[in-house]
């Protein structure tokens, strides 16, 4: 109605508000009305579908689309479909990539990706990182990998969790091999010089050939070195108090300062105080009967001195049986004429006396031949002085009267 005027619409329209074609508000049976303008169409165009009597606009994005706007059926040149909604896009967000005419998500673990399975990632979400080996995203927080950047790199085949992809960048190894920590490798540890102490190959001491549980620990030494037992060192053995066996390095018994074994009779030279018996190699006190000090030397007495000093034969006492010359520290059977036994000694008669029991002039028993015995007073005399006379062997006294007597 146009005031009081009833109008005919235009004929594409059921129902209008005006007369253009661009004024229906209903539309006859096969035609749709288009919002957008107002008119009546068929509706089977790219870029629009039928939503009960309209003809709507699909998405920008949707070359054709059905039901609603954003199910697309085809998508423009520029634009990827995806099918988990129907709808077209650009993708180019993080999560999706192009296959064909569609955009088809990433594995979840993907931040970007070249394709729909867990190894086609090119970046990961946080807090995954990038395995470049098989393009998955991982927590990279297993033995054998370590993290670099944003990447999750493999560790040498050596290494049981490390910080490089070197060899020497293991931390820990794998089972059988043990960490060199000089540079950070992963060896068998088998090798002369190294010791296995835990899980780590260590080297021993420079002067040990092999060794085992600590560094000094000497199994074997290296050339010119010596091992000492006692301490499982390795040492050139050139020290006082020890000697050289084989490979080892022994301690000389503790009496000797140099030896060239370990009894207390092959000893070469002594400790200070101690005194060396050459006739067995000891070194002693020396302070025993039978033997004597010269210079750093214990000697042997004469077996006929109990004691003695200076020289074997410079007896201080005698043995068994014997008795001491004080005149030349000699032992004697003392049972010669011109001698007699005085305790442990051996003293010389007077020189007049042949046989003695003393050696004053008056403890004469016998006497020299050309001497007489005085029995008054135990001597030996010329016999030729007045008052006496030659009776035998003894010179005796004349009669009172008499001045001399036959």
């Amino acid at each position: 109605m146009v005031d009081s005027w009833c109008i005919t619409c235009h004929p594409s329209c059921q129902k209008c508000s005006g007369t253009s074609e661009t004024q229906c508000t209903s539309c006859y049976p096969l035609k749709y009305l288009l919002p957008s303008n107002n008119s009546c169409v068929d509706c089977n165009v790219d870029g629009y579908f039928v939503s009960g009597s309209q003809c709507l606009q699909c998405d920008s994005n949707c070359l054709t689309c059905s039901g609603s706007a954003t199910n697309c059926v085809g998508c423009i040149a520029s634009a990827y479909s995806i099918p988990s909604n129907s709808s077209c896009v650009s993708c180019d967000v993080d999560g999706y990539f192009i296959s064909g005419t569609q955009c088809l998500e990433c594995d979840p673990t993907c931040k970007t990706c070249t394709g729909a399975a867990s190894t086609n990632c090119l970046t990961c979400e946080t807090p995954k990182y990038l395995v470049p080996s098989n393009n998955s995203c991982v927590d990279c927080d297993i033995d054998g990998y370590f993290i670099s950047g944003l990447q999750c790199l493999e560790c040498d085949p050596t290494c049981k969790t490390c910080t490089g992809t070197a060899p020497t960048n293991c931390q820990t190894c794998e089972t059988s091999k043990y960490l060199l920590p000089s540079n950070n490798s992963c060896v068998n540890c088998d090798v002369d010089g190294y010791f296995v102490s835990g899980s780590q190959c260590l080297e021993c001491d420079s002067n040990c050939l092999t060794c085992s549980g600590s560094a000094t620990n000497c199994v074997t030494c290296e050339s010119s070195k010596y091992i000492a037992p006692s301490s499982n060192s390795c040492v050139d053995c050139n020290v006082d108090g020890y000697f050289i066996s084989g490979s080892q390095c022994l301690e000389c018994d503790s009496n000797c300062l140099t030896c060239n074994g370990a009894a207390s009779t092959n000893c070469v030279t002594c400790e200070s105080s101690k005194y060396f018996i050459p006739s067995n190699n000891s070194c002693v006190d020396c302070n025993v009967d039978g033997y004597f000090v010269s210079g750093s030397q214990c000697l042997e007495c004469d077996p006929i001195c109990l004691i003695c000093s200076g020289s074997s034969t410079n007896c201080v006492s005698c043995a068994n049986s014997k008795y001491l010359v004080p005149s030349n520290n000699s032992c004697v059977d003392c049972n010669v004429d011109g001698y007699s036994i005085d305790g442990a000694q051996c003293l010389q008669c007077d020189s007049a006396c042949k046989t003695c029991f003393g050696p004053g002039p008056t403890n004469c028993l016998t006497c020299v031949a050309s001497k007489y015995f005085v029995p008054s007073n135990n001597s030996c005399i010329d016999c030729n002085v007045d008052e006496y006379f030659v009776s035998g062997s003894q010179c005796l006294k004349c009669d009172s009267n008499c001045l001399t007597c036959n």
